[in-house]
């Protein structure tokens, strides 16, 4: 005799009607998500470049630590706390227990974490991160649950900075090793989510891990849906195809969204994303400063603000757009080069270069065809000829990596402390194939000595010094802060975006809107 079966018969006798299941849920919906902004290639965090491969991977693994979903504060993920040493050289992160990765592959352990990190440094694995954690000297496991990090030199940010990175997802040794380079397109980790399949039309499909250690998701499965063009993308979504997908840079589709009433649509300003022109510096053009600068007075960030409807917004420097950075840029403690097209002419011409020849290369992906068309517009009333070269997302990730271009637009947003965007595009541990394709090595001193500095403000000011040597030099030229459009219609009601452009599917909410 059941339990059940003695409540029914208690509520018979009380003349009551019990419920038809006493345990019933509503069954957990299927949901359909566009691919932003191309087809995904590989899902083993050691190999991130793309952000479509990030957008599908950050459901299906875990950090140590992780910046708060819709926030900019640290909280704990696999590790369950951290701790510091007092001049930040030595880091130990003590793991949840019971935690157990996809597919029967055991419990995550400290030895798992040693693994991933090691991996990614190895010299043979060629892997685009490696010097993002070059800052690590040694990685230790103290007991199972327990791993440390010694660090070549000391860092005060290497949880925000290095932890909590797109690349320092942890995988599971076993299935690593057994995986092989299959790893890539069978994935395994501790995530809210489980890979289940890669489709013949590359949509890629994960399942709700019901062991999820902060709970089941809210959803059964998600099917991440390629989808190139931004108004295509609208157009499934208000067809109901898809239930969910960022948009940027189009102004149609933002109109479209924001005209249907069955949709929900949110602004997301990314004050840690950065679009700037990277010039390559083997052309010897750009091997000048004088034509750097002359690009740069040449640009008028405002129209770009105008013809993206304000969904880009004018930058004058590559980190973060932090109020203290705002104000020391209007205080004049480094260079803005404001737009002056007679002065870009003339810094050409004393450089010897007054008619100008150069390709621009340009992701396919909004908003970079808009954004190529309006520079190379701008830079034709100076007297520089551009010929305008667009590549599926795929092919430029690989050309930018390869520094295959002259000049090229690059999109790059990390964590909202400045250490992260310095250290990938300006140290020169990030030299190719890492992210800092300009090659500069100027920096680097300043770099190291703002990452150890206890004091806020002493730091603060180390990073406007930074900016004064690198606005000056101007390896990067750039452009504008992003935002995106989120959104999402029945059955989500909401989902929280991550300070990285995450789609973060264990944060949707169902039901009506």
């Amino acid at each position: 005799m059941t339990a059940r079966w003695l409540v029914a018969a208690l509520l018979a006798l009380l003349g009551l009607h019990p419920p038809a299941r006493l345990d019933a849920q509503p069954p957990r919906p299927d949901v359909r998500v566009r691919l932003q902004f191309a087809r995904a290639v590989d899902l083993d965090p050691a190999n991130n470049t793309r952000a479509s491969d990030y957008f599908v991977y950050c459901n299906i693994f875990s950090h140590l630590v992780r910046y708060r979903p819709g926030g900019t504060e640290l909280e704990p993920d696999l590790a369950e706390r951290w701790q510091a040493s007092s001049g930040g050289r030595v880091w130990t992160f003590r793991l949840r227990r019971g935690v157990q990765f996809h597919g029967g592959y055991g419990e995550a352990t400290a030895h798992d974490v040693k693994f991933t990190f090691e991996r990614i440094l190895d010299p043979a694995a060629n892997s685009p991160a490696a010097g993002d954690f070059s800052i690590i000297n040694r990685i230790a496991v103290l007991d199972p649950y327990t791993v440390q990090f010694t660090l070549r030199e000391p860092s005060l940010v290497f949880d925000g900075n290095q932890m909590a990175s797109r690349s320092a997802m942890i995988v599971s040794r076993r299935a690593v090793l057994e995986r092989g380079k299959a790893f890539s397109r069978s994935p395994i980790g501790t995530g809210p989510f489980v890979f289940a399949q890669w489709t013949p039309a590359d949509e890629l499909v994960v399942e709700a891990n019901d062991r999820y250690f902060r709970g089941p998701p809210r959803v059964a499965r998600i099917t991440f849906v390629p989808i190139a063009e931004e108004t295509v993308a609208v157009a499934a979504l208000e067809r109901g195809e898809i239930h969910a997908m960022w948009t940027r840079g189009s102004v149609e589709a933002e109109r479209l969204l924001r005209a249907n009433t069955s949709i929900a649509a949110e602004v997301v300003r990314r004050r840690n994303a950065v679009r700037f022109l990277g010039l390559n510096p083997q052309v010897a053009a750009f091997a000048d400063v004088r034509v750097r600068r002359a690009l740069a007075h040449a640009i008028n960030k405002r129209e770009l603000a105008l013809a993206s409807a304000g969904q880009l917004t004018p930058a004058d420097h590559l980190l973060p757009d932090l109020p203290y950075l705002q104000a020391a840029g209007r205080a004049g403690k480094f260079p803005i080069y404001a737009y002056d097209p007679a002065r870009a002419k003339r810094l050409l011409a004393d450089a010897g270069y007054p008619g100008l020849r150069t390709t621009l290369t340009f992701p396919l992906s909004s908003p970079g065809p808009l954004v190529a068309q309006v520079i190379a517009e701008q830079l034709r009333r100076v007297g520089v000829e551009v010929h305008l070269e667009g590549l599926e997302q795929v092919a430029w990730n690989r050309r930018w990596r390869q520094v295959q271009f002259q000049m090229t637009l690059i999109s790059f947003g990390r964590g909202i402390d400045p250490d992260q965007h310095a250290r990938e595009i300006l140290h020169s541990s990030g030299f190719p194939p890492g992210r800092n394709t300009a090659r500069y090595d100027a920096a680097d001193r300043l770099i190291e000595a703002a990452s150890v500095e206890p004091d806020p403000q002493r730091r603060q000011a180390l990073y406007v010094q930074l900016l004064r040597q690198v606005m000056t030099d101007l390896p990067y030229i750039p452009l504008a802060n992003e935002a995106f459009i989120a959104a999402w219609r029945a059955p989500i009601r909401r989902v929280v975006s991550g300070i990285n452009n995450e789609f973060y599917g264990f944060t949707i909410e169902t039901g009506g809107r």
